[in-house]
């Protein structure tokens, strides 16, 4: 009988320590995939933030009287907003920026769907 209880207490403790390996790959597995959402969130910031930005500098430095219609694509919990110099993309999960070859711009917010940018005297405006 000594011989089978010591079995149990050792089969225990391998099942322990097995479940507790167990644990610790399930939790580093959940961290790499909040990474790998968070990465992709990041791509699209920029993605988004390098689209428009190249759009508004085409348009800049087309000249007076550019005007030039464009369908922009954020995710649905994305923003983009226009400043002086800059154009941000905001996500619940980070912000990208991208530069502007002009400041005179006049600040705006941006969502998804169909814009026109229009270079009026040398001042950018999106409709």
């Amino acid at each position: 009988m000594r011989k089978f209880a010591q079995t149990n207490a050792e089969f225990l403790v391998v099942l322990l320590a097995m479940l507790l390996i167990a644990y610790i790959l399930v939790l580093a597995q959940n961290g790499q995939r909040i990474n790998l959402t968070q990465s992709i969130s990041s791509v699209n910031n920029i993605k988004g933030a390098y689209s428009l930005s190249s759009v508004i500098n085409y348009v800049y430095l087309a000249g007076e009287g550019c005007s030039y219609t464009f369908m922009f694509y954020l995710p649905q919990d994305s923003s983009a907003t226009l400043y002086a110099g800059q154009v941000e993309v905001r996500s619940a999960l980070g912000v990208s920026s991208a530069p502007l070859v002009t400041r005179n711009i006049i600040p705006a917010n941006i969502t998804r769907g169909q814009h026109t940018v229009r270079n009026v005297k040398g001042v950018i405006t999106i409709d």
